[in-house]
């Protein structure tokens, strides 16, 4: 199901590019993203925070967000049943018992979709293969920002008089 955006955007292309871009890397610098979304570097900061402000519009790429997290399916208890699995892989299944290659219709799933490169002989059977480096690829997977399997909670606290003072300025704000 598509998100709808905000109606203070939802007729700015540009605006909605911007969220697109924050919602794809939430680290990207807010003003970097507004450039990438059409506005001029003179005017990126001022149009970013502008739209940034409007009602909604937080939510909206959060909810671009959450979206793209089910649409992919991955969350840190994926990446954790795939580094138990590729951990627990057995190598010694890919082998006949004289010690070459068995088929490579024979080699158990997890076996096959770690092939980077293979070559095979006259009669089928690989002869060379190269993995892709489990390691590499679950960091990968774990860092990206959608799964953020391996990012550290941070928990902030604020006192009173900080929350006070917030809510007051809040108050002071017109309406949009």
């Amino acid at each position: 199901m598509a998100v709808t955006p905000p109606k203070s955007i939802a007729n700015n292309q540009r605006a909605l590019n911007l969220c697109v871009y924050l919602d794809a890397d939430p680290e990207c610098i807010e003003y970097k993203a507004a450039e990438k979304a059409g506005y001029s570097p003179r005017t990126s900061r001022s149009k970013a925070s502008q739209i940034l402000s409007k009602p909604g519009v937080r939510a909206y790429i959060n909810a671009l967000r959450e979206e793209r997290m089910k649409s992919v399916e991955a969350d840190a208890q994926y990446v954790l049943k795939r580094l138990i699995d590729i951990n627990e892989s057995d190598i010694g299944d890919i082998f006949t018992e004289d010690g070459g290659f068995k088929k490579l219709h024979e080699w158990p799933k997890i076996d096959r979709q770690k092939i980077k490169s293979i070559s095979m002989d006259e009669y089928g059977r690989p002869e060379k293969v190269t993995f892709v480096d489990p390691a590499t690829m679950l960091n990968m997977l774990g860092k990206h920002t959608s799964v953020k399997a391996f990012a550290e909670i941070v928990e902030h606290q604020a006192d009173e008089n900080l929350i006070k003072a917030l809510r007051d300025g809040k108050k002071r704000i017109p309406d949009s």
